[in-house]
């Protein structure tokens, strides 16, 4: 049995489809997997453009949102492969991550 890719294109899924039909189920769970919002998308590119820190204050300033949105949206991009990250340290003890893309995310946004 072929595995899915999760690096399909849509000539990919498209012909996977009518070579395996019973699988639709399987290829819609891989697309919703790796499917980005808008706003998801307008973050990677404002992170690969900007040459400041990519923190959640700062997404969060530049996208109009509260700090844990914008922390919601940068874990979850980082969760699902899209950036890496390192601990940069909150000057008020807490943890803060300093975002970057990676080779997935960059892919997104050429």
């Amino acid at each position: 049995m072929t595995k899915v890719s999760t690096y399909l294109t849509f000539n990919d899924v498209t012909q996977f489809i009518i070579d395996n039909p019973s699988r639709i189920s399987e290829i819609m769970e891989v697309c919703k997997e790796h499917r980005l919002t808008d706003r998801e998308l307008a973050i990677l590119k404002y992170i690969h453009t900007s040459f400041q820190e990519h923190t959640s204050p700062s997404i969060a300033k530049r996208f109009d949102l509260s700090i844990q949105a914008s922390s919601n949206y940068l874990t979850n991009l980082f969760k699902r492969g899209y950036l890496m990250r390192r601990d940069v340290g909150d000057p008020s003890g807490g943890i803060m991550f300093e975002y970057e893309l990676t080779h997935k995310g960059f892919k997104y946004v050429k």
